[in-house]
């Protein structure tokens, strides 16, 4: 009985009562599922038979949306798309909806309870055809299958049809980009002049910092005296496409770093130079044009953070220090940093060679 009143309580409903050719109406708006339907009646005398019929109207609209709630003529897939992409209050997740409607926008129309596995099967087999590595279309899957999930939650379908769609298996493990030591130095040492990004850099390079933490940075998170940076906030740009601090990623995000003795230097030297609230007073825009004049380096600014995870494991810190530091998870921590660059190896070689 319990069940079954939790089960009425999701169907939305609403109901208003007329006068209409010298008798009374009812009308019963409800929602099912995503669309919103109308029954109606009229004749009766007074209003109380009107309520009383409505009363059993309504009940058996319940009982029908719980024997029967698959029956839903006219629910697309595109319906569902869109409320899963309004739920969404982070821009770039909402962007990220709307590029993978675009992937499958041979199903995107069609109603839910038509699209079968081998539909999505022939989406995902033309993205790789056309040269789209794997790990993109796994994403652009992920968010359909999120899609499907939400149907099926709502009980707008029975299974998710993701679930039998097939990716190639990954022969290797992607390596991730890790800026060896000589790298970086040639790397800053190229932007030395800019002082703005030279200052970035640097910054990214020996705190580990998430690129919208540290264009969200003010100069009261910086501790100049203790060296250490307080990092409570991020820079984002919000759905409606403004820009603004916003909280930061995760909970385990909020956190507090030690800052190295020449990167306090950098910083002080940047602070004569620059004035103002934020440390870098830049756009998101700004940060991706950034991020672009990176790659002709062959890196990013996560290489920055990547580097910054290696090198703390490399030297000798535990994964639940590191973990702190970087605003993770230890198991995360540990399935990301725990890789061998060169300079990694060359240190276990020598180790190696002492041992035996």
């Amino acid at each position: 009985m319990d069940r079954l009143k939790r089960e009425l309580k999701r169907i939305q409903t609403n109901i208003t009562y007329r006068q209409r050719n010298k008798g009374w109406q009812y009308i019963i708006s409800y929602k099912p599922n995503l669309i919103w339907k109308q029954k109606t009646k009229q004749g009766f005398k007074t209003k109380k038979e009107a309520q009383k019929e409505a009363q059993r109207a309504l009940t058996e609209l319940n009982n029908q949306a719980i024997i029967l709630p698959y029956n839903l003529n006219g629910v697309k897939l595109s319906d569902v798309f869109r409320e899963v992409q309004e739920r969404q209050v982070e821009y770039n997740t909402t962007l990220s909806y709307k590029k993978a409607a675009k992937k499958f926008l041979e199903i995107f129309d069609l109603e839910l309870t038509n699209i079968q596995p081998r539909d999505i099967q022939r989406c995902v087999d033309r993205m790789l055809n056309h040269g789209l590595v794997c790990s993109s279309v796994k994403t652009y899957l992920g968010k359909l299958k999120t899609v499907f999930t939400y149907a099926v939650k709502n009980k707008l379908l029975i299974i998710n049809p993701c679930d039998a769609v097939v990716l190639p298996k990954r022969t290797y493990k992607p390596k991730k980009k890790v800026i060896e030591r000589d790298e970086l130095r040639e790397l800053l040492e190229y932007f030395k002049r800019e002082r703005l990004e030279y200052a970035l850099f640097f910054l990214l390079a020996t705190t580990g910092l998430r690129i919208g933490e540290a264009i969200g940075l003010t100069w009261l998170d910086i501790d100049f005296i203790h060296g250490s940076l307080n990092v409570n906030k991020q820079w984002k740009r919000a759905r409606d496409g403004k820009e603004g601090f916003g909280v930061t990623k995760s909970l385990n995000s909020n956190r507090l770093i030690p800052l190295p003795i020449e990167t306090l230097k950098v910083l002080e030297c940047f602070r004569n130079i620059k004035s103002g609230e934020r440390v870098f007073n830049i756009s998101v825009s700004r940060a991706s044009r950034l991020n672009l004049k990176l790659k002709r380096f062959g890196c990013s600014f996560h290489s920055f953070r990547h580097t910054y995870g290696s090198n703390l494991i490399a030297n000798g810190l535990d994964f639940k220090t590191v973990a702190t530091l970087m605003g993770h998870s230890v198991q995360m921590t540990m399935n990301i940093y725990s890789h061998f660059t060169d300079e990694m190896y060359e240190k276990a070689k020598e180790k190696i060679n002492n041992i035996f």
